[in-house]
């Protein structure tokens, strides 16, 4: 009588399911490498261009308005990034308006510190003019009132002398 057997061996089984492990095992690992170094790549694609915005906006916010974002693609942080550089293209503008302004009011400032002096100059100089030429008459009014008497009174004395005290401060 003859035998037939129909199947594998269960050695054979395992040696293909062995196989087909470490195949599996190979193709994860394959895979997991893969994933990874794609993850990196797009890691660094996504973050470049919002690590390039955040060192313009440090810029700008240091007082660099020259400053712009490159504009790596036309996505939502590309049109951010066109944004960012239209506003500081503004803020640039605004500041170089605000800088004229301060030079035409520094002018205007100057300009008004020299006319006040040139006023000052001209009171100063009709207060001397005047009002010292007419204490200089009084005092010479008071003395000829003297007549080169001995005997003048003292309060006449005493005019005489703040008289001549307001001459001196003119």
């Amino acid at each position: 009588s003859g035998r037939i057997r129909i199947g594998q061996s269960d050695r054979n089984i395992r040696e293909r399911l062995y196989a087909l492990s470490w195949l599996l095992l190979l193709s994860t690992i394959l895979c997991a490498i893969l994933g990874f170094g794609l993850a990196i790549v797009l890691t660094y694609l996504i973050t470049r261009p919002i690590k390039n915005l955040l060192i313009a906006t440090n810029l700008i916010g240091k007082g660099d308005f020259s400053s712009r974002a490159r504009v790596f693609w036309n996505d939502e942080i590309g049109r951010f990034a066109a944004a960012f550089n239209q506003m500081a293209e503004s803020l640039q503008e605004f500041r170089r308006q605000v800088e004229e302004k301060e030079a035409t009011r520094q002018a205007l400032l100057e300009k008004l510190i020299f006319i006040q002096e040139q006023e000052r100059r001209r009171i100063a100089q009709d207060l001397h003019d005047q009002l010292g030429q007419s204490l200089s008459v009084l005092l010479l009014e008071a003395r000829s009132m003297d007549n080169g008497a001995q005997n003048s009174c003292e309060k006449h004395k005493i005019i005489e002398q703040r008289i001549a005290e307001l001459i001196d401060e003119v």
